[in-house]
């Protein structure tokens, strides 16, 4: 895609520099919100447990809410969030008054409870179905100067729900809120241009208030007296490219707290690059939305923040997130993308590109899950999608991470098909690719997805990694075996996210009540870990890297704290080590390796103007290490020496701070420790390890003249025939035969007049001769016969379409036979429900087993006391021979049960461990466990069962106390194939 001119991003660049040195500007007087921004949808940030719409009613002057929830959802709610920014406040404010009506539906089944959210919940009775009512809710006594957000809404009963909102007023006098003591400036985000004098403002005066700065390791820089003891600004002097912290002292009962800012290169100095490799997900329209993060810059545009920080810093990719659901409520509406669409505009003028994403849809697209199983509704959506942002995307990726177990393999792909002729149908030119996998290189589910032609329905490989350092190489080897396997060996791979979680669980308090922020060491250890994980993608041919992720974002109830910008809306020093490398590095070409010494990782760069920049560092625990959170105990300080030629060269450490090395004798010794630093106008050294891998290239598929990739098949299973497993990656059928839904998709504008062929099996009630109307489907009842002739308990269901004398791609369930397994096999029990059976294996801090005579099963109760710590569990049993040989065995299945201290019971991860003699222990995971008894079957691997001596299994809870609960162990020996006639 061709860049545009440089000149408008520049302006922008200059105006906003503008706001660093000039003088403190007036302050608008308060006011409280009014219709412009009420009246507005894009004000109003989705909060629901349903799929919720916020559109404008012109008739009824009011702001629209509709709102759908999954048959699964019980817990119905919709609260839509007004957030403030000043000099709109709510301070002041001594009662609220509104207008809502709640719209006539015919399924509509009352309303459990009605809130007014600010403060606490102030609940309120809204009027019948079809009638306005006037509600005034007082605020007296309310906390009020440093409210950000306020929510109306209301907890519905039916599974369609929809009201207006109107005349929101606010009783009392605006008032400029009382502002907590702390330090403030108005350069956003408090990032400053080099050559820049840095201005910070103290919202209190404060006697003796003293200063001192210091840099990002700690190392004191300057200090002072502040001016006026805070009452006038303070101006520092221009200070180079770097991360620092102002810290303070008074003579008062108030602490300030310590105030970062960074200084980057100025924009200006930096290298245009059209493709460059440095990207990162910034999910800008949902994860910069007003009121994340704190923005008291630009009257609280954070889009507009994230969009020049990430310019700033040279980066001109990004990858969003968009929701069907949330601009296309009803199919007979056209798609609204509001701001959605604003943004990529945005991004487009500024020169920034657009990974365009979505990963959701409206219930009337898709039955359950919020995935679409509407193909032709899909592909109008793709194809209108791609028409309305054109280049404002560079690509389309279809859905995110679907390998953790959200639909089944063969219902991914094709959907993915469909999305990928919509796309395609837009701009046959515009690259499309699959959404990211995520959970294994080389997964069952990764394998099912392209066992169904799905290479032919993307451009390039798609996927996520938050693995170790030290595990890329192997990764990346599993996903160039994949790539050979479905014949696209020279696929180019883009990491659309790369993280990490070896900082550990946030350990500090943010600005936002519930939320954990990263300590000072934790935001070191992901600067630390920005460039390597870069050089470790680069070493291995990825086109681009995508870093996860830009705003403020958390998870894991608030403890996991992601993000390179905080909630109070400065940057981590994770942005300046951004900033510093994409300004070495953009444009350069990794020449590789540069083998130094054991201690010391060196990797040489060659630039466009014939120079070289070496980035080297001393190797930490962060580059060793298999996993599990890291601490930083050491800069891991060391030297090493190169043959350069005399003279002065430029330099800068992880964050920006410039130095200078002058060689003698040709001679360098260089200083290194575990944070990257990079040597810039090096020439003649030579690369010991090339990149371990090329820079592939998209390849759209162009199908032959016998292909038709227009036709689609998919398949409901019978519930009561069939079940999913194995991570939705593989089928079970539950009885001889099973009876299918069998729907065949047309996504051309002819008619077609074609047959379906089967192989696997036989399916009874299939007519001859199927006619297909343009964009639509035909719907075919059907019962699957499996022909398991070659295996006694697998086969595939494998069906092709031929229409118009063309075939289609396959539909292939991987089937599991499990009626005919079962009836073939030798069952065994094994009485293993004895405490004194499993070895202890576990990282709880407490642990207790014993047999619970109520459920007839063995329990085991465990907790943690540090949150932090990573929590897994997994009890041993030793394989007792000859009473326990799993030589023969096929399965091995258990019925269990978990409860926890928190209402999800979620887990991260549940597997069986097999571990064999001198081998690595094999990883087999199954569905977590739930809070009701269900059966688990494992399918153990067909290979060297006999070396197994010890199976482990558990799973890694994400409460902090669990119980769980164990019986029904049984060995389901492997039955005998048929012999051949």
């Amino acid at each position: 895609m061709t860049l545009h001119s440089m000149q408008v991003p520049l302006l922008a660049m200059l105006l906003s520099t503008a706001v660093f040195c000039g003088s403190r500007a007036v302050a608008a007087p308060p006011r409280f919100p009014d219709d412009t921004a009420l009246l507005n949808p894009i004000s109003w940030q989705f909060n629901s447990s349903g799929a919720m719409n916020s559109s404008y009613d012109p008739a009824e002057q009011a702001i629209r809410f509709d709102v759908t929830y999954d048959e699964k959802v019980t817990d119905r709610w919709v609260y839509p969030r007004f957030f403030m920014r000043p000099p709109v406040t709510l301070s002041g404010a001594t009662a609220v008054t509104f207008e809502v009506k709640v719209l006539p539906d015919e399924g509509f089944a009352g309303i459990r409870t009605a809130n007014f959210i600010l403060d606490g919940f102030n609940p309120y009775e809204p009027g019948p179905p079809g009638a306005w009512k006037t509600i005034r809710i007082s605020l007296e006594g309310k906390d009020l100067d440093n409210c950000e957000r306020f929510e109306i809404g209301m907890n519905p009963n039916a599974a369609k729900h929809a009201f207006l909102l109107r005349r929101i007023r606010f009783e009392g006098t605006p008032r400029k809120p009382l502002l907590p003591p702390g330090i403030t400036t108005e350069a956003p985000s408090a990032v400053f241009f080099e050559q820049s004098a840095p201005v910070f403002t103290c919202t209190r005066t404060l006697p003796k208030l003293h200063y001192t700065v210091v840099d990002w390791l700690g190392a004191p820089l300057m200090e002072g007296d502040w001016p006026n003891e805070g009452d006038a600004p303070l101006t520092l002097p221009a200070l180079p490219p770097g991360y620092y912290l102002l810290k303070t002292t008074n003579a008062s009962d108030v602490v300030l707290k310590d105030y970062s800012f960074t200084v980057i290169v100025d924009p200006k100095r930096r290298r245009p690059v059209k493709d460059p490799f440095f990207a990162v997900d910034a999910a800008l329209s949902w994860v910069a939305s007003p009121g994340t993060f704190q923005c008291p810059w630009y009257d609280g545009d954070s889009y507009r923040l994230v969009m020049d920080l990430c310019q700033w810093a040279g980066i001109t990719h990004l990858r969003e997130r968009m929701s069907w659901s949330g601009v296309q409520s009803h199919p007979d509406n056209a798609p609204y993308f509001s701001h959605y669409l604003k943004n990529a505009q945005d991004c487009y003028k500024r020169n920034i590109l657009v990974s365009g994403m979505f990963h959701d849809c409206p219930p009337w697209a898709g039955k359950s899950r919020g995935f679409p199983d509407n193909l032709a509704a899909l592909y109008r959506f793709c194809k209108t999608a791609g028409e309305t942002f054109g280049p404002c995307m560079e690509d389309w990726e279809f859905w995110n991470e679907q390998d953790i177990g959200i639909m089944p393999a063969w219902d991914y792909a094709a959907a993915l098909k469909a999305a990928y002729l919509g796309f395609k149908a837009a701009n046959p030119d515009m690259a499309v690719t699959i959404g990211a996998f995520c959970a294994g290189a080389a997964s069952p589910y990764l394998e099912a997805v392209f066992d169904n032609a799905a290479a032919k329905y993307c451009d390039f490989l798609n996927y996520h990694t938050y693995s170790p350092l030290r595990h890329y190489n192997s990764l990346h080897d599993q996903l160039r075996k994949t790539m050979e396997r479905i014949g696209r060996k020279d696929w180019q791979i883009w990491i659309t996210e790369c993280g990490t979680d070896m900082e550990g669980n946030a350990t500090e308090d943010s600005v936002r009540k519930g939320l954990m922020a990263h300590s000072t060491e934790q935001e070191r250890i992901l600067a630390e870990f920005y460039p390597k994980s870069q050089i470790g993608h680069m070493m291995n041919g990825v086109y681009r890297n995508y870093y996860f992720i830009f705003g403020a974002y958390s998870e894991r109830d608030g403890k996991k704290d992601w993000g390179i910008i905080r909630r109070d809306g400065s940057v981590k020093p994770s942005y300046a080590a951004m900033s510093t490398m994409t300004y070495y590095l953009a444009g350069a070409r990794l020449a590789g390796e540069l083998a130094v010494n054991d201690a010391v990782k060196a990797y040489l760069f060659d630039l466009p103007d014939g120079t070289q920049t070496l980035v080297y560092w001393a190797v930490s625990n962060l580059d060793t290490s298999n996993g599990g959170v890291q601490k930083i105990t050491s800069d891991n300080a060391t030297t090493f020496t190169l043959p350069m030629s005399d003279g002065v060269y430029n330099g800068s450490d992880l964050v920006g701070t410039p130095f200078q090395l002058s060689p003698r004798n040709g001679t360098a010794e260089i200083k290194a420790t575990r944070y990257p630093s990079y040597l810039a106008g090096i020439k003649g050294l030579t690369a010991s390890n090339p990149p371990r891998y090329p820079i592939g290239r998209p390849q759209p598929y162009v199908p032959t003249a016998t292909e038709d990739l227009s036709v689609i098949v998919t398949a409901d299973l019978n519930s009561d025939d069939f079940a999913t497993t194995n991570r939705n990656s593989l089928a079970e059928l539950f009885a001889e035969k099973g009876r299918i839904q069998l729907h065949i998709w047309n996504l051309a504008d002819t008619p077609k007049t074609g047959r379906l062929l089967v192989k696997g099996g036989t399916l009874h009630g299939l007519p001859e001769t199927l006619q297909l109307p343009p964009m639509g489907e035909v719907a075919v009842d059907v019962e699957f016969h499996p022909n398991n002739d070659t295996n006694p308990w697998r086969t595939n269901i494998n069906i092709i379409g031929q229409f118009a004398g063309k075939e289609s791609t396959p539909l292939i369930i991987p089937l599991r036979l499990t009626e005919q397994l079962l009836h073939n096999s030798e069952v065994k029990e094994l009485d293993i429900l004895k405490p004194d059976a499993w070895i202890r294996n576990t990282s709880a801090d407490t642990y207790v087993a014993e047999y619970d005579e109520a459920e007839k099963a063995l329990r085991f109760d465990v907790s943690w006391e540090d949150e932090n710590k990573d929590r897994w569990f997994y009890p041993e049993h030793i394989i007792f021979y000859p009473f326990e040989d799993l030589e023969d065995v096929a399965f091995i299945e258990f019925e269990v049960k978990t409860a926890q201290d928190k209402v999800e019971n979620d887990h991260g991860y549940a597997c069986l461990m097999l571990c064999k003699i001198d081998e690595k222990d094999e990883y087999l995971p199954y569905t977590s466990p739930t809070g009701q008894w269900e059966k688990r079957r494992v399918e153990l691997g067909p290979e060297g069962r006999f070396h197994i001596f010890k199976i482990r299994l558990g799973c890694n809870p994400i409460g902090m106390r669990m119980s769980f609960w164990l019986r029904n162990i049984r060995l389901i020996k492997q039955p005998k194939r048929h012999q051949a006639p």
